[in-house]
């Protein structure tokens, strides 16, 4: 396979598109405002590199980010594969708005924040069982949930906002809230269809009450 190395490659206001070839990012690589990069091999951004996305970067392969720190800009990522989506590195991969758009779904062997807004448009999402988690921080927002489209894997919730988790299993949508947070914290949840053992929860979860179909539900108790 073919690899694509950029050392330093600014991206002002047009469209790029590359090939299958497998995409390495080895230096600085920035999308401004206005400008959109389509990739179809894998994306790798290595350690010791940048990659900034203030614009639009859609991505129909597998992402490995190793780059520390990395900023979350103020653009769009794009995952709009036609088959199983891979993020996985050794560091968080950081985006401000995220567009998940791959009815073959997409599996997060590595943590993905998001700072902004997050758009089901198809496809579940995943996680492995380490585990890794889908990270809304402080004041991210998401729409478009159904379903046929949420997070059957983990996910982590950020501050003091009040937020729905887009949450289910394979087949159904089943969301659980929190709201009237007097500090920030952090919640991490996960949508089993049943719950081992119901009667053995750690506060500051209760057993709300338990329908058979979907599964206990469990809410958080307390102020955060």
């Amino acid at each position: 396979m073919y690899k694509l190395i950029f050392l330093k490659l600014l991206v002002l206001q047009s469209c790029l598109v590359f090939s299958q070839h497998a995409f390495y990012n080895s230096g600085n690589l920035r999308i401004h405002s206005g400008a959109s990069v389509t990739i179809f091999g894998d994306l790798t951004n290595s350690y010791g590199a940048v990659l900034v996305n203030n614009g639009n970067l859609y991505s129909k392969s597998a992402i490995v980010n190793n780059e520390a720190g990395m900023s979350a800009g103020t653009g769009t990522l794009y995952l709009d594969g036609a088959s199983l989506q891979v993020v996985s590195g050794s560091e968080v991969l950081k985006v401000n708005n995220l567009v998940t758009d791959n009815t073959a779904g997409i599996a997060l062997n590595n943590n993905l924040s998001l700072t902004g807004n997050h758009q089901f448009v198809n496809g579940l999402i995943g996680s492995s069982v380490t585990p890794n988690y889908l990270i809304y921080e402080s004041g991210a927002t998401h729409s478009g949930a159904t379903d046929s489209r949420h997070v059957t894997g983990w996910i982590k919730k950020i501050g003091s906002d009040n937020f729905i988790f887009p949450v289910g299993d394979n087949s159904f949508l089943r969301t659980i809230a929190i709201s009237s947070l007097s500090v920030a914290a952090e919640f991490n949840c996960h949508y089993y269809r049943t719950t081992p053992n119901i009667y053995n929860l750690q506060s500051p979860i209760v057993k709300v009450r338990a329908v058979q179909k979907s599964g206990p539900d469990i809410i958080p108790e307390g102020t955060g």
